[in-house]
C-alpha cells in the first residue's frame, strides 16, 4: 500500500505540476483512498488466482465445486477403527465403550478372549471422520469397569 500511495503522489504533483504534494490536502486524501482501492483490487486477484486452479490454497468450497464438476466423487467418512490390548483376566465383550484423553467415544466390535493375561479386540469410533484417528499407543479408559480388567 505504501507504494501505492508514493507512485500516486508523484503521479498528482507531476499532472499538476507540483515538486511535492502538501502533507494535508485534497488530493493527498484522494491518492491514500484510491490507493487502498486498488490495493483492495489486487488482493482479490490474488484470490482469484488461487481459485483458478485448485490447490491448498484454494477455499474448499471451490475445491469441492472443481471436483463435482470434473465428475470426482467426494468420499464419505469413515469409521476409525483398530485393534486395542488390555491386561486382563476376563473377556472384553462385545460393545464396551471406551473413550480417549480427547473425548471420543470407542465402541468394541466383537468380544475378545484371555491369552497370557492380555485381551485384543477391534474397537471403532462411534463418530465418523479424522476425528476418531488416534495415533498407536495412545491410551483409552473404559467408561464402565469390568471385572478382572483395568480402567485404561
Amino acid at each position: 500500500l505504501g507504494k501505492l500511495i508514493a507512485d500516486g503522489e508523484k503521479d498528482i504533483a507531476y499532472e499538476l505540476g507540483l515538486q511535492k504534494l502538501p502533507p494535508v490536502s485534497v488530493e493527498q486524501a484522494l491518492n491514500v483512498s484510491f490507493s487502498s482501492q486498488v490495493r483492495d483490487l489486487y488482493d482479490h486477484q490474488s484470490w482469484i488466482k488461487d481459485q483458478i486452479i485448485p490447490s491448498t490454497a484454494s477455499d474448499d468450497e471451490t475445491i469441492i465445486k472443481t471436483a463435482t464438476y470434473e465428475g470426482v466423487i467426494r468420499k464419505q467418512a469413515t469409521f476409525a477403527s483398530g485393534p486395542v490390548t488390555f491386561t486382563s483376566q476376563s473377556p472384553i465383550p462385545a460393545e464396551t465403550r471406551m473413550q480417549s484423553d480427547t473425548n471420543q467415544v470407542y465402541q468394541v466390535l466383537t468380544s475378545g478372549e484371555v491369552q497370557d493375561g492380555e485381551v485384543t479386540v477391534i474397537v471403532q469410533a462411534e463418530e465418523a471422520g479424522v476425528a476418531g484417528n488416534l495415533a498407536a499407543g495412545a491410551v483409552l479408559t473404559l467408561l464402565s469397569p469390568l471385572p478382572g480388567t483395568g480402567s485404561t
